[in-house]
């Protein structure tokens, strides 16, 4: 039985989280009460009215342009601002997970600077990631006997990619993990950057946003450098991408394989992709390109060997 059984239960799920703080772990039951409502799911947990909750920080966020004066330009060239804001927090050093240290940096800086941060956060998205893997570090979300660990954030995807470093850095590692999440998702594992503007994952219709071919290389250039993506042709037109770096794949092939005694045993790589034994492997249905580089990688670390027989081929783990 799946852990959420309808679409209410994962709206239910949804405003659970962001009506928490975003850290702490949540518990859920299967309520027994209809109350005229199609939602199986409640919250179990006592909490306050929502004062400390995700959504209300970004709102206390959202309303820092109420004290901008429209009257006065700003003191400061606005598109230097971010270097600014930062060079404050740290010069002063401010901690804005503390009330006092929230005000003093308030206090420190233009209201023209107000109302634009206030601006990227009308504007900003919250994503949402789920896995079942734990994670010390991460907090949970319980529904009977289950738990599934969640991480959510707030990040601008602004359809620029931004100059200023530390910016551009979040920008970036927001980027690729959206990608990797989609491709994994979708199953698929090539992008063709003349044909992005077509993605629902590069371009969003509903608010009329969309990531230029330029700006979606950018991305997959940087991927690039962590082994994350790699260009198939030479004018960088189509990409892998891997949410799972070739050496990690190979690994996890490698683990299944030795945990399953085939050492030194040879298996087709159909076997591998869509044999029965390892449905519910990650890397069952992988696509054939990326399943050769990766067993092309392990190969060379001398942990197996590819070979051809029959017009088929295979691996022998070592």
């Amino acid at each position: 039985m799946p852990l959420i059984e309808n679409v209410n239960d994962f709206l239910d799920l949804i405003i659970e989280i962001l009506l928490s703080d975003g850290k702490s772990d949540i518990i859920l039951h299967k309520s027994t009460d209809d109350m005229n409502s199609d939602s199986t799911l409640g919250c179990v947990e006592e909490s306050s009215p929502y004062s400390n909750s995700l959504l209300d920080r970004l709102l206390r966020v959202q309303k820092l342009s109420e004290n901008f004066d429209y009257c006065c330009p700003p003191t400061r060239d606005s598109q230097e601002y971010v270097s600014f804001l930062l060079n404050v927090l740290d010069d002063e050093q401010l901690d804005l997970t503390n009330m006092a240290d929230r005000e003093r940096f308030l206090s420190h800086i233009d209201s023209s600077h107000l109302a634009l941060i206030s601006a990227v956060a009308k504007d900003c998205s919250i994503m949402i990631t789920f896995t079942k893997k734990s994670h010390e570090n991460l907090p949970t979300i319980r529904i009977g006997d289950e738990a599934i660990v969640y991480k959510i954030s707030i990040t601008d995807l602004e359809p620029k990619i931004q100059p200023h470093s530390e910016t551009r850095s979040k920008q970036l590692q927001a980027w690729q993990e959206l990608i990797s999440e989609y491709l994994k998702v979708t199953k698929q594992s090539t992008i063709d950057v003349r044909e992005s503007q077509n993605s629902p994952l590069f371009n969003n219709t509903a608010i009329n946003r969309k990531l230029s071919p330029e700006a979606v290389l950018t991305v997959l250039e940087d991927m690039a450098k962590s082994g994350k993506a790699a260009p198939i042709d030479k004018s960088k037109n189509v990409w892998e991408v891997y949410w799972h770096s070739l050496d990690e794949w190979g690994n996890m092939i490698y683990s299944w394989a030795s945990s399953n005694g085939l050492n030194n045993t040879v298996c087709t790589l159909y076997e591998l992709r869509e044999g029965d034994n390892t449905v519910g492997e990650e890397f069952h249905g992988l696509d054939m390109n990326v399943l050769l580089k990766a067993l092309k990688a392990l190969s060379s670390n001398g942990k197996c060997e590819l070979i051809e027989f029959d017009d088929n081929q295979g691996v022998k783990f070592f």
